[in-house]
């Protein structure tokens, strides 16, 4: 996503159509690589407003993501989004919870 007014990269995502950490592969798209600047209040909101519109413009019903386990802070914000806990993925090192939002 793009500041109109400075025409900076503000946010960003990967989406990809399947992912391994999920047993089940939905119609869905999964979120990856999010990052969002966090000067710009409300940037994350906004981005993931617009992954909605699209999300269901392409005809997905469910967005997913993951997060790393511990990390409280995006664990409550990804809540706040509508996304909830349905499992847990372990990737080598990685330890993380598996959320989706229904659309």
């Amino acid at each position: 996503m793009i500041d109109q007014e400075t025409n900076q990269l503000v946010c960003g995502a990967v989406l990809l159509e399947e992912d391994a950490r999920w047993k089940d592969q939905a119609n869905a798209y999964y979120i990856h690589n999010l990052a969002s600047n966090p000067y710009q209040k409300g940037t994350g909101k906004l981005f993931f407003s617009y992954l909605e519109s699209f999300t269901k413009e392409k005809g997905k019903e469910y967005l997913r993501l993951d997060s790393l386990r511990g990390n409280e802070t995006l664990e409550d914000y990804y809540s706040m989004l509508g996304f909830v806990e349905k499992g847990t993925c372990v990737d080598r090192n990685y330890h993380g919870i598996l959320r989706e939002r229904k659309l």
